[in-house]
């Protein structure tokens, strides 16, 4: 009896460990790997461009321009599809206890591939053009990273500028149009009136993007446009003041129907 027990113990254990094992593998299977180059993730090569060790540099740049960017326009253009049954598999998993698959799904990694070309900044001006017609584009998923990817590389400001002042009206799109344009520093000064424009906008996200902005653009102009603002918040109060006053001194109204 004893020996029997002790038998079915042993295949649940082995059955167990098995299971375990399978989930493991299909982990490792299913889940997203870093894409490396030359034995090194992004960050390295981002970190590398900017070197003040100019062979190190060279060197980043040259497989930047060779490899890196190549790779990821094409991501940002093309990398539409997802296998249904992965996406099925690596939810079913993840409910599991213990198990995090990694796993980004394609509007996400083409967003992440315009973030990710403008995070190399100004050595990566040669995806510009790509970034441009990302953003004229019709790819959600990859319109308002190219904006501010285009800011964060802040290359050809006579061009960029220009076609980033009108998505400053444009939902969706606004408060990445103005990081874009803050990417330019002072340069983007001909677009401060636009900006100026929406230093009260309704939304919070972008009335705080113009607000950063315009102190790295125009900090005389911001200066004066918050004087301006807080000047016209305390005649609002005032006149509310003003206002709540009169009803209260007003005598009452008589109802007609007594």
């Amino acid at each position: 009896m004893l020996r029997h027990f002790l038998r079915l113990l042993i295949g649940v254990v082995a059955g167990f460990a098995i299971l375990i094992a399978i989930v493991w593998v299909l982990s490792l299977t299913l889940g997203m790997r870093e894409v490396l180059y030359q034995g090194e993730p992004l960050a390295y090569w981002q970190e590398a461009c900017l070197s003040t060790n100019p062979v190190e540099r060279s060197q980043a740049i040259a497989l930047l321009n060779a490899q890196i960017l190549p790779d990821l326009t094409n991501t940002m253009f093309h990398d539409w599809n997802d296998s249904k049954l992965r996406l099925r598999a690596i939810q079913f998993l993840n409910e599991l206890p213990g198990i995090e698959i990694a796993y980004v799904a394609a509007p996400g990694r083409r967003g992440g591939a315009a973030s990710a070309l403008g995070d190399f900044g100004p050595p990566a001006s040669a995806a510009v053009p790509a970034l441009i017609e990302a953003l004229n584009g019709s790819d959600p998923a990859v319109r308002r990273a190219a904006a501010i990817a285009l800011g964060r590389i802040h290359s050809e400001p006579d061009i960029v500028i220009p076609m980033l002042v009108p998505y400053l009206n444009s939902p969706g799109l606004a408060e990445a149009a103005v990081l874009g344009l803050g990417g330019f520093g002072p340069v983007a000064k001909p677009a401060v009136p636009e900006l100026l424009a929406l230093f009260n906008n309704p939304d919070p996200d972008t009335q705080k993007a113009v607000w950063y902005t315009l102190q790295g653009i125009d900090p005389d102009a911001f200066a004066a446009a918050v004087l301006e603002f807080r000047s016209r918040q305390d005649e609002a109060a005032n006149e509310a003041r003003a206002d709540a006053g009169a009803h209260t001194n007003s005598p009452p109204v008589l109802n007609p129907v007594q």
